[in-house]
């Protein structure tokens, strides 16, 4: 179903939430401040949901160590345990106190690993507390440039909506402060609650590739790394601007049943001839923050 330019606009606004203005970079930016824009991944939609955590105090992972994919993980843990995982998240002191004060007090059962999506650069994971009265999304960074090798953003189970984020940048680890020379991929993360409709999640690129999140719930975990087609460039501070790195995603119910799809390259919503509803009908459940 096709539609207008500005009714395309407000759809992506209310599902994405508006992207702040970005400041001029002056050409004298002190060398520290060049080496933490090289670390940060891009992000949209305002300091939302993962990318938020992106964005707070640097961590580390004690008895740091590396596993067979060179992801930096505590000492005999692998991103390929659950376990292993919901340890890391736990652990992490990139969240808000108050929130894991709740989360993971005695009071609220034991936490359960609910998605998981890993790739060569780290993983994406959806933690809900053992009560189910809270959830949070939680990443992690693989290569030891990252700035932050782990995060988590703690929300209160509820249905009211808040808005989709998602961050992306260079697919290549640091190399020092320094982004490896030659870099041609890209690295995108999306960790999300849905309503409980919607049973899996296809996921397009802007490499053409075709990826299910894990989705249990409506909880969805998203963590990949792809080639960067021809035309799009990452520049000398590791920053990829002006890239839309999803071409299209679908959501489906239990049935296989296609609920609601948007392609973000041509500006609608469902295929040709396809009555299908746009994303925002499927909200993101964000909005309380903890």
């Amino acid at each position: 179903m096709s539609m207008n330019t500005d009714e395309f606009r407000q759809r992506l606004e209310r599902e994405f939430g508006n992207e702040p203005t970005q400041p001029p970079v002056a050409a004298d930016l002190a060398a520290g401040q060049r080496r933490l824009r090289r670390k940060r991944m891009t992000t949209i939609g305002g300091g939302l949901a993962t990318l938020a955590s992106l964005t707070a105090a640097a961590v580390g992972v004690s008895n740091p160590g590396e596993s067979e994919s060179g992801v930096r993980v505590a000492a005999g843990a692998s991103l390929e345990s659950k376990p292993d995982v919901l340890s890391i998240c736990m652990n992490s002191s990139n969240a808000s106190n108050a929130g894991k004060l709740v989360m993971f007090s005695p009071a609220a059962g034991d936490p359960e690993l609910v998605t998981l999506s890993t790739s060569t650069l780290g993983a994406s994971a959806i933690v809900r507390s053992g009560d189910g009265k809270t959830w949070a999304d939680c990443f992690i960074r693989s290569d030891p440039g990252a700035e932050f090798s782990s995060g988590l953003r703690i929300y209160k189970v509820s249905k009211d909506e808040g808005f989709m984020g998602h961050a992306w940048g260079p697919g290549c680890p640091m190399i020092g402060d320094e982004l490896e020379p030659g870099c041609d991929k890209f690295h995108v993360m999306w960790a999300d609650r849905r309503p409980s409709q919607v049973a899996r999640v296809e996921i397009e690129t802007i490499d053409g590739v075709k990826t299910d999140a894990d989705v249990a719930q409506g909880y969805l975990a998203f963590d990949y790394v792809g080639q960067l087609p021809e035309g799009y460039d990452i520049d000398a501070d590791g920053m990829m601007m002006d890239v839309e790195v999803f071409r299209e995603i679908t959501f489906y119910d239990a049935q296989g049943t296609v609920l609601a799809r948007q392609d973000f390259t041509q500006q609608k919503y469902g295929r040709d001839g396809e009555e299908v509803e746009p994303l925002d009908r499927y909200p993101s459940l964000t909005a309380h923050e903890l």
